[in-house]
């Protein structure tokens, strides 16, 4: 069925069956974290602890000694300012600490979950018939495994570390500022919720070129890899002008869909850089305001300017990720689809044991 969306026409069937086949790649990525959930769980619990020391606490102790020492309070040990210092310098080593261990627990997770998935794509591949392997191109197959396996670090990236760095520094910002000046706060939280949906609003919108762009590198790449592994049959049949011909002709579609995702990334980037610091500007001003009514310190506004920086930062690198994960869901259909279909005969045998 085609309906009319955006001024474009779509194919809601194939629409429909992309977001089973998404729904799908995503659950088993996410069996595979749950598998090892000891290494996911420390993960986790490392990348909270190090993005809120480093975006929140430490910032805005920092920000608080900065106040003391505008106050002419003394350096001296038991002192207001001296624990305050003290106070700075645990927070950084529990970021340190925290930080290692979380680089440990990506490492060793990353590692299993890939040869994890490798195996399995493997066994399942590698018991297909002689008909199945006539009717895909071996290249592009091969292709599509290294981008199956490949994508599970998208998915890891998004949910256990960029995911994390927006979340839970936003919401213990929000509280620590909210303890001096509500309005602060509830203008900081807008903010940052205004340039997060756009962000996304945009990545959603650029996921078409995105996954044409995919497309046609994986196909371009299979085409490559099919005709260096059977170049003795290519040069048998004198096929190799025509073989040159096809390439340019996958090259000239890879180069097209290539600078249309690069044209409209450059273009919603630069609205979303432009927006970030139009409304920066106007926090800054209102800090400033609330610091000639007396209302706040200038320690907070300095930390509010530190705090806002490093989730613009943070905004910024979630784009990228979440960029990476649907390209990955594109890329990963078609190994999901052959497992999808194992899955549907494993569920068939089933039931049908089930009535017996």
């Amino acid at each position: 069925m085609t309906l009319k969306k955006h001024g474009k026409n779509v194919d809601t069937t194939q629409d429909g069956k992309d977001k089973r086949v998404n729904k799908f790649t995503l659950h088993q990525y996410l069996k595979v974290m749950w598998h090892f959930k000891k290494y996911t769980i420390t993960l986790l619990l490392s990348s909270i602890t190090t993005t809120v020391c480093v975006t929140t606490l430490l910032p805005f102790t920092l920000a608080r000694a900065i106040d003391l020492v505008s106050q002419r309070a003394l350096l001296a040990w038991g002192t207001p300012l001296a624990d305050t210092l003290l106070l700075a310098l645990g927070f950084a080593a529990i970021a340190a600490i925290s930080h290692y261990s979380g680089v440990g627990s990506f490492a060793r997770l990353d590692i299993r979950a890939q040869s994890y998935l490798r195996e399995r794509v493997f066994d399942r591949l590698v018991n297909e018939s002689a008909d199945f392997y006539a009717n895909n191109m071996v290249g592009s197959l091969t292709s599509n495994v290294v981008a199956y396996v490949n994508g599970y670090f998208a998915v890891e990236e998004l949910f256990l570390i960029r995911g994390i760095n927006i979340f839970f520094p936003l919401i213990v910002g929000i509280i620590v500022v909210a303890t001096q000046s509500l309005l602060l706060a509830g203008l900081f939280f807008v903010i940052v919720v205004v340039v997060a949906c756009k962000a996304l609003i945009d990545s959603r919108y650029r996921a078409p070129f995105r996954r044409a762009r995919k497309a046609a590198t994986s196909s371009m790449n299979g085409f490559i890899a099919d005709v260096i592994s059977n170049n003795a049959g290519v040069r048998a049949q004198a096929g190799e002008v025509q073989e040159a011909r096809t390439l340019l002709s996958e090259q000239k579609v890879w180069a097209d869909a290539s600078f249309a995702n690069l044209l409209h990334f450059g273009q919603h980037n630069a609205a979303l850089l432009g927006s970030v610091n139009i409304l920066q500007v106007v926090g800054i001003g209102v800090a400033a305001w609330l610091v000639m009514q007396g209302q706040i310190s200038l320690g907070l506004v300095i930390f509010a300017v530190s705090y806002f920086q490093r989730m613009s930062s943070s905004l910024f690198d979630l784009a990228p990720a979440v960029q990476m994960y649907q390209g990955t869901m594109a890329e990963s259909a078609p190994i999901s689809e052959i497992l999808m279909t194992q899955q549907r005969i494993v569920d068939t045998k089933t039931a049908n044991s089930c009535v017996l």
